[in-house]
């Protein structure tokens, strides 16, 4: 028996690297308050703000089963097709979405996802690691029109299953409870041991 766990995080903590305007507003949940960057007409620029303290805590006998990516942002003015992406980095590989293509204000953002490839799924223990980071990164070529990109919110979802403690054993939402027959005492009537806080 395995237990089933989505867990889906938002980053707490951010570091403007290139003077976006209001960057808080890529941390927590989406609210319709976005964060956003303007970029001069035939202007090259390389956009970034660090994302992290997502606060998982995954069991490190965990087996990943599916990871998410996701970030809901918006442009202006709505005809110029954004390059921004949302990036996940963990030891030396960089996993990306590409939110291109997305013509909507802040208030009605919308969310592009991508299920991430099993090969590049990011480790329990670099999920947990309290230096775990993500970056958007909003890139514009030197032709591009003059533009805003704005970001609401990103997340990362991690689905995973965890082994039972043991066969036979029970969980009280508290603690594991499992069923023992000690010396001189019928297998009818259960030990009941609690790992107590």
């Amino acid at each position: 028996m395995t237990d089933t766990s989505p867990a889906r995080k938002y980053p707490a903590n951010y570091q403007d690297l290139n003077t976006w305007t209001n960057p808080a507003y890529m941390t927590g949940v989406e609210d319709n308050l976005c964060a956003y960057k303007y970029i001069a007409a035939n202007t090259a620029e390389n956009d970034i703000v660090n994302l992290s303290g997502y606060g998982f805590d995954i069991p490190i006998a965990a087996t990943i089963t599916k990871e998410t990516i996701a970030i809901r942002q918006g442009m202006y003015p709505t005809s110029i097709e954004t390059s921004t992406s949302f990036n996940v980095t963990y030891g030396a590989s960089t996993v990306g979405l590409d939110g291109t293509k997305v013509h909507n204000l802040c208030p009605s953002s919308a969310w592009n996802t991508l299920d991430i490839p099993s090969y590049l799924w990011i480790p329990v223990a670099d999920l947990n690691a309290e230096n775990f980071t993500s970056y958007v990164k909003r890139a514009t070529s030197a032709v591009c029109p003059a533009n805003d990109v704005r970001v609401d919110a990103v997340y990362i979802e991690v689905s995973f299953t965890v082994p039972s403690a043991a066969e036979g054993a029970v969980k009280d939402g508290l603690a594991w409870i499992s069923q023992c027959k000690p010396k001189g005492r019928s297998l009818n009537t259960p030990l009941f041991i609690r790992r107590m806080p």
